[in-house]
């Protein structure tokens, strides 16, 4: 009998209480994951959180990625091989024209960027507004990529969200590394010491984690020591350091200062 009551109960609460309303899956992958792919000439946005791939390629056609990840083919074929469902979105304009792929410009990407750093915990904490300059920017290997410099001040020594510390009061100049690719911020290092991402000082295990150090003209190679990223100036001979002066010489392949 209490069994049974307890089943009654549970059942009206369930009735009762709102489930909650959870957004559609963002479709994987991201639909600028496809842009400046080859053979590839346009990236629409769709009903539904869905998206249009489509193909240069003679014959391709367009593929329809639904936001629950199924994927639709859909093959320029004469009518009468064309599938219900591709029927359905052509004839629907379920789609917009516009190709997204022709937003991603370096402006674009540079906004983004800045609102990054402006948005990070160590800006936001004590940063000075005025003092924020966008220095230039790298245009990177890949497609619609972008390396941004900036630079600012903040009122205080260290990095992140320092409530509760005890800080050194002094004007502390940073430099902010940003890497857009594709809409999206991919990395972001501060004075190449700080992950804005993961908002924890970057550690390193060998010299390949170091690739997207912000090193300068005169100490030109990332380097990985003592789990810290630095940068050094690589040498053969004694000669190879003459340029950074006289009292530096070659010592295991580095330029050090003697």
């Amino acid at each position: 009998m209490l069994r049974k009551f307890l089943v009654i109960i549970l059942i009206f609460v369930t009735g009762c209480v709102q489930q909650p309303q959870y957004p559609s899956p963002i479709p994987q992958p991201s639909p600028y994951d496809f842009c400046g792919e080859q053979n590839i000439s346009a990236v629409n946005l769709c009903l539904d959180n869905a998206y249009k791939v489509v193909y240069s390629t003679p014959g391709r056609g367009f593929d329809y990625y639904r936001a629950d990840g199924t994927v639709i083919h859909c093959p320029l074929v004469s009518p009468e091989y064309t599938s219900q469902a591709c029927k359905e979105i052509i004839e629907k304009e379920y789609c917009a024209d516009e190709d997204i792929c022709s937003k991603l410009t370096v402006e674009v990407s540079r906004q983004i960027a800045e609102d990054f750093v402006l948005n990070s915990p160590t800006f936001l904490f004590d940063g000075i507004p005025d003092s924020f300059t966008f220095v230039s920017y790298e245009t990177a290997r890949c497609p619609y990529c972008w390396v941004f410099y900036f630079t600012f001040e903040c009122r205080h020594a260290g990095y992140g969200n320092r409530s509760g510390q005890v800080l050194l009061q002094v004007i502390t100049p940073h430099n902010a590394t940003v890497a857009v690719n594709r809409g999206r911020v991919e990395w972001a290092y501060l004075d190449n010491k700080w992950d804005m991402i993961k908002q924890r000082l970057i550690e390193c295990l060998k010299d390949e984690d170091c690739e997207h150090t912000n090193c300068t003209r005169m100490f030109p190679n990332p380097k990985c020591k003592e789990n810290t990223c630095v940068c050094v100036a690589e040498c053969t001979t004694n000669q190879s350091c003459s340029y950074l002066g006289k009292d530096y010489i070659c010592i295991e392949g580095e330029c050090v200062l003697m």
